[in-house]
């Protein structure tokens, strides 16, 4: 799927590519959710109009444990792909429990911009709400598990 994004946006005139090198995921460390580093490859390909759309990976060493799409809408008109932005996102994965599949649903703000090279800085901040069902969560065993967690991160990339 990556693959075929990437195919895309050779085709493509606007798109930017990205990381987010502070990218945590979390896995079970038998007495609950323990953070590791997970880096965002994140790719945005712009559409019509104030939308484009995202799409990333968040990478265990070299192991995929999510990948996230979304729509971002840039809020000011007169900027074209860079700005204030609202993005709203879905994402699965193995995030808070490597065994189980695990959707969650990302709402975030951000401001995007563009340097005349191309450098790209994008920061973001907003929530992750997550689902699974019939987990267990250190000592706790629990039928149906909600969290709601921070979506803070920086994309450092290039913008074509």
């Amino acid at each position: 799927m990556l693959l075929g994004f990437l195919i895309f946006a050779l085709v493509s005139e606007n798109y930017t590519l990205s990381i987010n090198p502070f990218s945590l995921s979390f896995i079970d460390a038998g007495i609950g959710g323990a953070p590791v580093p997970a880096p965002g490859l994140n790719f945005e390909l712009k559409t019509k109009g104030s939308l484009s759309l995202n799409f990333e990976v968040n990478l265990l060493l070299i192991i995929p444990v999510e990948a996230e799409i979304g729509i971002r809408e840039y809020l000011e008109k007169e900027l074209e792909f860079q700005g204030a932005y609202l993005y709203q996102g879905v994402s699965a994965g193995w995030i808070l429990f490597p065994t189980k599949f695990s959707p969650s649903i990302v709402l975030t703000t951000g401001y995007k911009s563009i340097k005349k090279s191309g450098f790209t800085m994008d920061y973001f901040l907003g929530v992750k709400v997550f689902y699974t069902k019939g987990e267990e969560w250190g000592l706790i065993s629990i039928n149906s598990f909600f969290a709601i967690m921070p979506a803070i991160g920086l994309y450092l990339g290039h913008s074509w």
